[in-house]
């Protein structure tokens, strides 16, 4: 108990705050892996529902590719019940001929992703030329242009 008496043993043997620091240090970690949770749930939600709206707008051209022509991102979106910005989505449909399937349909569809939490002032800080708020999920497809 002599050491108790000390200045030096009083404090060392004070327990009071561990709780808190130990809290300050693990809260900012936990908080991080969930946003990342969220964050990553979201991206594979727009993901599979970009794939879908691609599949969906496949399907359509081979059934009736007058259809085609006058999709837009709010039609896409009232019509087949998509949970995207129809703002942030880009349709894109060209036709091209390829030497050995002939004519056919590309379809395009593009999403524009955005984080929840913007990191882009503390990455600039490091790289002026980061940008990391937004990613664009891009799927394609080829369809063959038949004939009915």
């Amino acid at each position: 108990m002599a050491a108790s008496t000390t200045p030096w043993g009083r404090w060392l043997g004070d327990c009071r705050g561990v709780t808190a620091v130990e809290a300050s240090l693990v809260f900012p970690l936990v908080l991080a892996m969930v946003y990342g949770l969220l964050e990553t749930g979201r991206m594979m939600i727009a993901r599979q529902e970009v794939s879908r709206l691609t599949d969906i707008l496949a399907r359509d051209a081979v059934i009736d590719s007058q259809r085609l022509k006058v999709i837009t991102p709010q039609a896409a979106k009232d019509n087949y019940g998509l949970m995207l910005d129809p703002q942030k989505l880009d349709i894109s449909v060209s036709e091209e001929t390829a030497l050995t399937s002939g004519e056919r349909y590309r379809i395009r569809v593009d999403y524009q992703f955005d984080l929840l939490v913007s990191f882009d002032g503390i990455l600039k800080m490091y790289d002026p030329e980061t940008t990391v708020d937004t990613h664009v999920i891009t799927h394609d497809s080829i369809v063959p242009k038949l004939g009915f």
